[in-house]
């Protein structure tokens, strides 16, 4: 009985971890294999240390104009070209990830 207990268990941290490999870069076919052969524990350690697949790489930050629609990388406090036709727009920020 303790046996099926303990086989229970192992059978689903398999594939917990097999799940969590799913959202990262190793993959559910390595994540699976490494949770099989090198125990859950170990499995686990490889699956959780690896990266996340939804990870953005870098994060640039622009500002862009609401009536002209013009983006900038600097941060300025109103639009330059709007500000030349006598308008003050201020400008808005957005993020935006870039891989």
């Amino acid at each position: 009985m303790t046996y099926l207990i303990i086989g229970a268990i192992y059978i689903l941290l398999v594939l917990f971890f097999t799940y969590k490999s799913y959202f990262r870069d190793i993959g559910i076919v390595k994540g699976l294999l490494y949770n099989l052969f090198f125990t859950p524990i170990i499995g686990g350690i490889i699956v959780l240390s690896s990266y996340r697949s939804d990870d953005p790489i870098h994060i640039v930050t622009v500002y862009r104009c609401s009536r002209c629609h013009f983006e900038f990388t600097q941060n300025e406090e109103f639009c330059p070209f709007c500000e030349k036709d006598g308008e003050k727009i201020r400008l808005k920020r957005k993020s935006m990830e870039v891989i």
